[in-house]
């Protein structure tokens, strides 16, 4: 981030990599993937609505938090499972 934006503070982060490794604490090494799968998939679900709708003239953010979906993903593979 220090590269890409030099003498700004950068938008972004470890903190989605702390938490993913929290989140792999939480479901283990080999639910790791699903779950960071999930959160990706509703992460891309809830950017393309905002695209769909900002191409429709709305107003709408321009940023995620992508660490809700991550925590949702991981909800979302303790529901779900194996």
């Amino acid at each position: 981030a220090k590269l890409m934006y030099p003498g700004h503070a950068a938008p972004f982060g470890l903190g989605d990599v702390y938490l993913a490794a929290f989140i792999g604490a939480l479901a283990g090494f080999l639910g790791l993937p699903r779950a960071l799968f999930y959160g990706i998939a509703l992460a891309g679900v809830v950017a393309f609505g905002l695209i769909v709708a900002r191409t429709m003239g709305r107003a709408v953010p321009t940023y995620i938090a992508y660490g809700t979906y991550l925590c949702l993903g991981a909800l979302l593979y303790l529901v779900i499972g194996d």
